[in-house]
């Protein structure tokens, strides 16, 4: 080798250690595009948000996002919010059900999505992207009870909200309190059911008053640990903790309560946003964690652990072949279309406060 082609092997090898060094790290930061962003998750805590962190947490840290969770209902985390206006906001994405959707778009806490950072988006449908919001998963709100505890006190199965009140069940049943996950959805049912409506929710307070439940829970967690315990043989609660507690062991069943001829059980959906107040790189990583969530795999998973229904249409597949899930939730499409799908666009939730402290609370 003569002594020109050396010293041009050498420059190169010069060139490629100073790319290592210098030129190739610009590209590792390509690759880790969230470097040094804290994404702050407003969600539901318990199982909920361990799952996400299941799903989430290497995905998110291989982008370079550290993933923090402030857990709270949507009604609870929207208070936060409230509570902190003026200043940093204490969480940059959050979920929010569709009873708090109002609410929050009112007081202008949401920043505008873009599709173009959700490519996952394709495995939804159109509707379920709005200009600030994504739709990402349905839970259908239904009645759980220890079919065990049941066949032991003669108790027939559960087909309605009034079959809760079984002078057998007195003092053993848990109802949703309305700053939980359940609670909007839940007097919506009870009042659907019972003559009144969105509008006139009273009669299905009264409903709710007359079962005498043992605990107005705030968490679904507090609901498994009694059922647990013996002291509750029934809730109202979303079907996805009767999956859980199947899956540990529990002896329970779930009923989707009939509201009327044409309708019967009752659904919630849940919807992702991005808050106003926070940089462009933390709001990217927000639509990222987003795009996560729609992916198939995430989905499924999420889907077979906490008992919800995935809005991606591919993850939907195959749900019905796991036993404890065709047992516990409707995956038929024609028949989660007749369920009730409360438009809580015109409800005033300070007023339903206020009824429920008069009528459930006193």
């Amino acid at each position: 080798m003569n002594a020109s082609r050396k010293a041009r092997i050498g420059a190169a090898a010069a060139m490629l250690a100073a790319c290592a060094v210098w030129t190739c790290a610009p590209a590792v930061a390509q690759n880790k595009p969230f470097a040094g962003v804290e994404l702050r998750v407003g969600t539901y805590g318990g199982p909920w948000t361990e799952e996400q962190k299941r799903l989430a947490t290497a995905k998110m840290e291989a982008l370079g996002a550290k993933l923090t969770f402030v857990s709270g209902s949507p009604q609870i985390n929207f208070a936060k919010l409230v509570a902190a206006r003026g200043g940093p906001p204490p969480m940059d994405t959050i979920e929010v059900s569709d009873g708090t959707v109002k609410d929050i778009r009112d007081a202008g806490f949401l920043q505008p999505i873009n599709p173009a950072l959700i490519p996952n988006a394709k495995f939804i449908g159109r509707e379920m992207v709005t200009s600030d919001l994504v739709r990402i998963w349905t839970t259908q709100e239904s009645m759980c009870y220890n079919e065990q505890k049941f066949k032991e006190l003669g108790i027939p199965p559960l087909k309605t909200y009034a079959d809760l009140a079984n002078p057998k069940l007195a003092g053993h049943v848990d109802l949703p309190d309305i700053v939980s996950g359940g609670g909007m959805a839940a007097i919506a049912g009870f009042s659907h059911a019972n003559g009144g409506d969105l509008a006139n929710i009273k009669p299905g307070l009264d409903a709710i008053v007359k079962i005498g439940a043992l605990k107005y829970w705030k968490t679904g967690t507090e609901v498994l640990n009694q059922f647990k315990s013996g002291d509750v043989y029934a809730a109202a609660l979303h079907s996805g903790w009767c999956v859980r507690g199947v899956r540990a062991g529990m002896p329970l069943q779930t009923a989707h309560p009939v509201i009327n001829a044409n309708t019967t059980g009752v659904i919630k959906v849940g919807w992702i946003g991005v808050l106003k107040g926070i940089d462009k790189k933390t709001a990217e990583a927000a639509h990222a964690y987003i795009n996560l969530f729609l992916d198939t795999e995430f989905q499924r998973e999420f889907a077979l652990t906490q008992g919800v229904v995935p809005e991606n249409l591919e993850a939907m597949k195959d749900l019905a072949k796991d036993p404890v899930l065709n047992r516990m939730l409707v995956l038929d499409p024609a028949k989660i279309a007749r369920m009730l799908n409360p438009d809580y666009s015109k409800v005033n939730l300070s007023d339903w406060h206020d009824q429920w402290a008069r009528t459930v609370a006193k």
